[in-house]
């Protein structure tokens, strides 16, 4: 009988993760059950005088994006290629979040529990193809954490408060008192355990990057979604996401020091070959080392045109040799990432 790993909760989410981290899990005798996470919501506030009962074009650009990163995680762990062409228009619908903007909200809120069951239903039917069960329970973790949990949060944002309490203040136009101020510091101690907490959640993430490649490449894409929430929020005296009170002051700090844009970058150099792993769209993703600086990170081989000259490649593999390649990928300043070989040069006959 299979033992049931029932995730319903965020902390329980987390302390599954470090279990499959410390390798404390029976994977093939164990499976996730979703059934009651109902802590799997999205859940976004604003407080300003442009967002009294609405919200602007800028803040739905941003949710759009969100969607949208969302989509290419779940591409990634489903058909291993993290684009969205490669879901079916059926898997589109049934992982769109719907946004709901109660009356008199000046925010708005998702359920994400349907989307985890499907991701998990239809991942030990796809993606069981492609990796181990142990890879899969992982990548559905670290999206869940990322996309619903503090796993966004964990490095660099700090205020804790309570939405429902912020809502309750704003409906009756409550100002800040003393007695507030009291009442904050009473919770102080409480918020910095929470602090300490996610200091343990960031470390937890160091390990899955240093674990696992597409669940690095998940940890980037669900942070650029929620960067693309907090960068369209111009007007906003606070925000408040995931439950998390981030003022003005934070979002400018963020926006222009620890959130940048990806750059292009650019590689022609020495590979080795690490790993190759078929796409189900045709094509492979290559696990690779370059020659020169030991940097390592996956890229895909896609193109037609270059898989029909790619036997370089299969010789480089074969022989554990390297292998001229020219890539074009993006950076954030932590490395590569969305790699795609555009040319493979010739063996030099020796």
């Amino acid at each position: 009988m299979l033992a049931v790993l029932d995730i319903d909760s965020e902390e329980r989410a987390w302390t599954t993760l470090q279990m499959l981290l410390d390798n404390e899990i029976d994977i093939e005798n164990s499976t996730l059950n979703f059934s009651n996470a109902d802590w799997l919501k999205f859940s976004l506030y604003l407080k300003g005088e442009r967002f009294e009962q609405s919200l602007t074009s800028s803040v739905m650009k941003g949710l759009v994006e969100y969607q949208f990163a969302n989509y290419r995680s779940i591409a990634l762990i489903l058909k291993n290629r993290a684009h969205t062409g490669v879901l079916s228009d059926e898997q589109k619908d049934r992982f769109e979040l719907i946004f709901k903007i109660s009356a008199g909200s000046t925010g708005a809120d998702a359920d994400g529990k349907g989307i985890a069951e499907g991701l998990n239903s239809d991942a030990l039917t796809e993606a069981v193809k492609k990796m181990t069960k142990g890879q899969i329970f992982l990548l559905i973790l670290v999206f869940l954490v990322m996309s619903y949990g503090g796993g966004m949060y964990a490095e660099h944002l700090r205020g804790i408060t309570d939405v429902e309490k912020i809502r309750a203040e704003d409906a009756k136009h409550a100002r800040q008192t003393e007695a507030d101020d009291k009442k904050e510091e009473r919770h102080q101690e409480t918020i910095n355990k929470l602090i300490e907490s996610d200091k343990h959640k960031s470390k937890l993430l160091e390990r899955v990057i240093e674990r696992d490649e597409k669940a690095r490449e998940i940890i980037v894409l669900q942070e650029e979604a929620a960067d693309q929430i907090l960068k369209n929020t111009n007007g906003a005296e606070y925000v408040v996401l995931q439950g998390r009170k981030i003022t003005r002051e934070k979002l400018d700090e963020l926006n222009k020091q620890t959130r940048r844009r990806a750059q292009p970058v650019f590689f022609d150099a020495q590979f080795l070959i690490k790993s190759n792993s078929p796409l189900e769209t045709g094509g492979f993703n290559l696990s690779l080392e370059n020659v020169d600086t030991g940097e390592t990170f996956v890229a895909s081989l896609i193109d037609p045109l270059v898989i029909e000259k790619s036997q370089p490649i299969q010789k480089a593999e074969w022989n554990n040799k390297p292998v001229r390649l020219h890539i074009r990928a993006k950076d954030k300043g932590d490395g590569p990432y969305e790699a795609e070989i555009v040319r493979v040069f010739r063996q030099k006959r020796s």
